[in-house]
C-alpha cells in the first residue's frame, strides 16, 4: 500500500488538521490514513477489506453523509450513504479495488430539506 508521503506524515502523527479548499470545497479534517472528517459528516476507506463508510454526526434523521470514491477522472467509483437516525457508520461491502490506482476520498455533509443542501468537502488522495 502506497500513501501520499503528506497523508502518511499526518496518519503517524496522529494529528488532525484542515487543508484550505475552494469555496465550492470547505476544509476537510484528516483524522487518519484514508479517514476524513468535513462538517458533521466523517468518510473512511479501509484498504485491507475494501469497505468504504460513512457516518453522520448527527442523531437526527433529518442529516445525511455521503462517501465517494472517486477516480483520477472525477468519475464516482463507489458512494455510500448513511443517516443520522443510525446509531453507527454505514458502510459498503467488499468493493475490490484495483491495485496500485488513484483515487479520491470525498465526503458530503447534508441537510434534506425541500430542496437537499450539501456542502463537499475536499478531495483526499490515496493509492489502493
Amino acid at each position: 500500500m502506497r500513501v501520499l508521503a503528506f497523508g502518511a506524515a499526518l496518519a503517524a502523527s496522529g494529528l488532525i488538521v484542515t487543508m484550505g479548499g475552494t469555496a465550492a470545497h470547505a476544509d476537510i479534517g484528516i483524522l487518519n490514513d484514508k479517514s476524513i472528517q468535513h462538517g458533521n459528516a466523517r468518510a473512511s476507506y479501509t484498504d485491507a477489506t475494501d469497505n468504504l463508510c460513512a457516518r453522520t454526526l448527527y442523531t437526527s434523521s433529518t442529516h445525511y453523509a455521503v462517501a465517494y470514491i472517486k477516480r483520477a477522472d472525477g468519475s464516482t467509483f463507489a458512494s455510500v450513504r448513511d443517516t443520522g437516525a443510525t446509531s453507527s457508520a454505514t458502510c459498503t461491502g467488499n468493493l475490490s479495488i484495483p491495485e496500485d490506482a488513484s483515487y479520491y476520498l470525498q465526503v458530503a455533509d447534508c441537510i434534506p430539506v425541500s430542496n437537499p443542501t450539501c456542502t463537499y468537502s475536499a478531495k483526499y488522495q490515496f493509492y489502493s
